[in-house]
């Protein structure tokens, strides 16, 4: 049996609910009932971004730090704590979110079939956005690593209690590449 977020769901049914939300803003999941489609459409969202949820910058800095070996996971998880606390408002509040939501899915995993590893392979490429096809190859360690740390250390990265929603609102709520 296949993981959670590894099946793809039924093309035609998903292309619908991507027409209906780019058309109304919203898409109605309610009456879905192949939960491939709806975690086919959670992917697709954070791949098609205009820009990506974890911006270039912060990006590149958490991937370097996941490519030296020097570090210990203690020492990972603290400078990518301190990465992510200078992305967009917005954009902390929802990687924080997903981050969280994920960490739920992998304690799951007798459910869900995806570990906090599988999780990471599945949703770092759609988080950390390399623009050159090869180095997106040879990169793909560091990405693994940096999305499986920010699953599995979610609670120290992201330590904060409460999502400031006036902070988000004042943006209008809308993921922006940069402040």
């Amino acid at each position: 049996e296949e993981g959670l977020f590894r099946v793809s769901g039924n093309r035609r049914i998903i292309d619908q609910l991507r027409n209906e939300y780019d058309h109304y803003g919203k898409a109605d999941l309610t009456a879905i009932s192949d939960i491939s489609v709806v975690t086919s459409v959670f992917k697709m969202f954070f791949r098609e971004l205009p820009a990506p949820l974890i911006i270039d910058e912060v990006s590149q800095e958490i991937l370097l730090a996941s490519e030296d070996r020097t570090l210990t996971t203690a020492d990972l998880v603290s400078k990518i704590r301190t990465h992510c606390k200078t992305l967009p408002s917005v954009n902390y509040a929802v990687l924080k979110y997903l981050c969280g939501f994920l960490n739920e899915v992998g304690q799951q995993e007798a459910d869900t079939k995806m570990s906090d590893s599988s999780l990471a392979i599945v949703f770092g490429p759609n988080l950390f956005r390399i623009k050159n096809d090869l180095e997106a190859l040879q990169r793909q360690p560091a990405i693994t690593k940096s999305m499986g740390c920010l699953i599995t250390y979610h609670k120290q990265i992201f330590p904060e209690r409460e999502v400031i929603y006036s902070e988000v609102m004042k943006s209008g709520g809308v993921l922006h590449p940069s402040v």
